[in-house]
């Protein structure tokens, strides 16, 4: 996400997917006073502040947040500050040293069906975890997002500002293979036990205009848009999800996964 004003924008009080994953990370994991969490992907800062900050404080813990955006995270520092959170603009993923930090706890909401090589990332979640520690997230595996990625990363007008575009798109959308089924594996092979692994619907609303905001906001290219092809970016997303709907497609659905997984004690 590169336009957080936009992104908060498209928000309509609690998020229904995040009070039911926070519960559920709440209630399966086991919880000590004084631990420091990692929230892996935070944005703008809005959820760890709502869903994760009142965890932190009942359990007198700290939090870290970090996103590779140097724009969100200015955003969560001014808007989602609190005692006991910092923020950090960093790629956790591929720094060897990220803070020398071990985390009790690593939650990530909606930000691992962006990243290509995922296994990547839950082997980087595994190394920084203490022994005993939980890692909880939630990720879409089929939505609007990503056909809208592929028809203007592959349309003529937009691919020059899309390019590599395919990043963004899960390997199981690629393979045409079972999110499920290739979520599962990778948490067993970077060595974690399966608490829970579930699947969610995410719905957002019945207004196309409002969606076609959202997506716009989290769109990985939009900063590589000059500033007077912003309209013309979201006309043509607009006239995709018509198509999409016109061939059946609910562009309302996004489908995903919730799950809790453990590093081993010893």
């Amino acid at each position: 996400m590169q336009d957080p004003e936009s992104y908060e924008s498209t928000k309509t009080g609690n998020d229904p997917v995040a009070v039911e994953a926070f519960s559920k990370f709440a209630s399966k994991m086991e919880w000590s006073p004084n631990e420091l969490y990692l929230d892996f992907g935070c944005g703008a800062g809005s959820n760890l502040y709502t869903y994760l900050l009142p965890l932190a404080k009942k359990n007198t813990s700290k939090i870290h947040g970090v996103d590779i955006s140097s724009v969100m995270i200015d955003h969560a520092r001014k808007h989602f500050s609190s005692e006991g959170v910092q923020y950090f603009a960093r790629d956790m993923i591929h720094e060897k040293e990220f803070t020398g930090e071990e985390y009790d706890k690593i939650f990530s909401y909606h930000v691992l069906h962006w990243i290509k090589d995922y296994e990547l990332a839950m082997k980087r979640f595994y190394d920084i975890l203490k022994p005993g520690g939980f890692v909880g997230a939630t990720l879409v595996t089929m939505g609007p997002q990503f056909w809208m990625l592929q028809n203007l990363g592959q349309s003529e007008k937009w691919r020059g500002y899309c390019k590599g575009y395919e990043n963004y798109i899960p390997k199981w959308i690629d393979a045409g293979s079972d999110a499920e089924d290739n979520i599962e594996k990778s948490l067993l092979n970077c060595g974690f036990e399966i608490v829970s692994l579930e699947k969610i619907v995410l719905k957002h609303g019945s207004d196309i205009e409002p969606l076609m905001d959202l997506l716009l906001s989290l769109n990985p290219f939009l900063n590589e848009i000059p500033a007077h092809l912003r309209n013309d970016l979201r006309n043509d997303g607009l006239d995709i999800l018509k198509k999409m709907q016109n061939d059946k497609l609910d562009v309302y659905r996004h489908d995903g996964l919730c799950f809790i997984a453990r590093k081993p004690k010893c």
